[in-house]
């Protein structure tokens, strides 16, 4: 470990890929697998994926492991995975689904349903680029060296 400063940068940005990954798979869960709700309901997915992301950004702060999931940890990675991430759903669902469902996702997974809708797109917005901002600017600060490749 190299200090206390990139193991936090790790962690945010783990917590950003985590955010992402579970994003996706809950609006993928609830779109297309609706029988997991009596089991689940797929708008908690993504505050699990969160914390697993944000767990694997501290094991690979902490162990100081180098190639441990790099291309995900790159600057490019950064930009290419939501980036992929958001044509995937478009593919998939459409453009109104896509505006529609991520703050119906989000406002469900933190617990608050009874929450306006647009207030909910709003607070999802802005918590989708800060964490984007904070991992962008994290994987410059990491990768000093392979910063756009693996």
């Amino acid at each position: 470990m190299k200090n206390n400063y990139y193991l936090f940068l790790n962690m945010i940005h783990g917590l950003f890929l985590g955010f992402i990954l579970g994003m996706t798979l809950s609006i993928l869960a609830l779109e297309f697998l609706p029988e997991i709700q009596s089991i689940l309901h797929p708008a908690y997915i993504y505050p699990i994926f969160s914390v697993l992301g944000a767990i694997i950004g501290y094991i690979k702060g902490i162990k100081n492991y180098r190639r441990f999931l790099n291309p995900l940890f790159s600057t490019g990675g950064t930009i290419i995975f939501p980036v992929a991430v958001i044509a995937l759903l478009y593919f998939f669902l459409g453009f109104d689904r896509l505006l529609a469902l991520p703050p119906i996702v989000f406002k469900s997974g933190v617990g608050l349903r009874g929450m306006d809708t647009r207030l909910s797109s709003y607070i999802f917005t802005f918590l989708g680029s800060a964490s984007f901002f904070g991992a962008l600017i994290s994987s410059f600060s990491i990768n000093k060296k392979n910063r756009w490749t693996y």
